[in-house]
């Protein structure tokens, strides 16, 4: 009988690679094995091949190469984008040896993927969260956040469209605060004088203050921002985003497979955001429900819960 089967549960804990270490995604990789190590699995991450005899499966990072032991496949967003211009090569290796699955962090993308006929789940990875027991109430001010910085790979070619954007918010009388990953304020902005550039913030100090963020970026592109946003029960919007669905989500958008209920907004177009942000901010969506979503779902118990029955479950079904 396999070494997997749940009629014969090794006496060890179940260990788990996870291969291949890129350096340019460092701490995806990473966040990942925070995730699934417990008591019942061992989690390494490895920087070279290994004698897989030593692992029961492995999470393979970007990659659905064929192994000799069972494997899964966990994507982001660059390799969706290379999954969905050659999916005919993706569903090949899949069906080499034990292929059990292909996650991503990102719905949108899982769509997308199932629609070229890779069969891709969610499985959302977000880092530590600072989630408050309560959401704290909407600010009277008329602000949001804005994510955005100069000369950003998942903005390209779309500068010059988002800060005419940012432009036609502030003169329809709202304020933006325009945030980013880097410490200095964000240079480059419209000189309009409810448009200001902060740069790196501390999200517990300044969500209190905004209604919500606008996130406008390429395709697949699901960044750490998000989760923070709505974990204080704030709306975000985006870019052809269909995210953190929920039969209770107040925003009902389509997909490939019919409509559906989120917590996220989204716009077709940077022209349509604009309507979009000026409705969302006099129309603001229930603020306890988007966190209560948040608090449900992305603690770091529930995470951890999550993530380990799902590795429980793809490695340890026989062969």
């Amino acid at each position: 009988m396999d070494a997997l089967s749940p009629l014969n549960v090794p006496p060890h804990p179940l260990r788990l690679g996870l291969f291949p270490w890129v350096e340019s995604i460092r701490g995806s990789i990473e966040r990942i094995a925070e995730l699934v190590s417990g008591e019942e699995i061992e989690a390494e991450i490895l920087t070279q091949e290994p004698d897989w005899n030593k692992y029961d499966g492995v999470i393979l990072n970007n990659s659905y190469r064929p192994l000799p032991l069972p494997r899964i496949t966990y994507l982001t967003g660059f390799a969706v984008r290379r999954t969905l211009r050659n999916p005919g090569y993706a569903l090949a290796r899949i069906r080499e040896g034990d292929h059990r699955g292909v996650f991503t962090n990102s719905n949108t993308a899982a769509l997308a993927l199932r629609g070229v006929g890779v069969n891709a789940q969610c499985l959302y990875r977000p880092y530590p969260l600072q989630i408050p027991q309560t959401p704290p109430p909407l600010p009277a001010e008329t602000r949001v956040l804005w994510y955005w910085k100069p000369g950003w790979a998942y903005c390209e070619d779309m500068d010059e469209a988002i800060l005419d954007a940012m432009w036609q918010v502030a003169e329809a009388g709202i304020e933006i605060w325009v945030i980013s990953n880097k410490h200095a304020p964000v240079s480059g902005l419209p000189p309009h004088p409810r448009i200001r550039g902060i740069g790196r913030c501390s999200f517990s100090e300044t969500l209190p203050q905004v209604r919500g963020m606008v996130r406008l970026t390429g395709d697949f592109d699901w960044g750490r921002s998000n989760f923070d946003v709505i974990s204080h029960g704030r709306w975000v919007l985006n870019l052809n985003a269909r995210e953190f669905e929920d039969p209770a989500g107040p925003f009902l958008q389509t997909t490939s497979e019919g409509p559906r209920h989120y917590h996220t907004m989204s716009a077709e177009t940077i022209e349509q955001a604009v309507e979009l942000v000026i409705t969302l901010i006099q129309q603001p969506p229930l603020v306890a429900a988007t966190h209560h979503y948040a608090s449900s779902h992305f603690s770091e118990e529930i995470l951890r819960k999550s993530w380990q029955g799902m590795v429980r479950n793809f490695f340890s079904v026989g062969t």
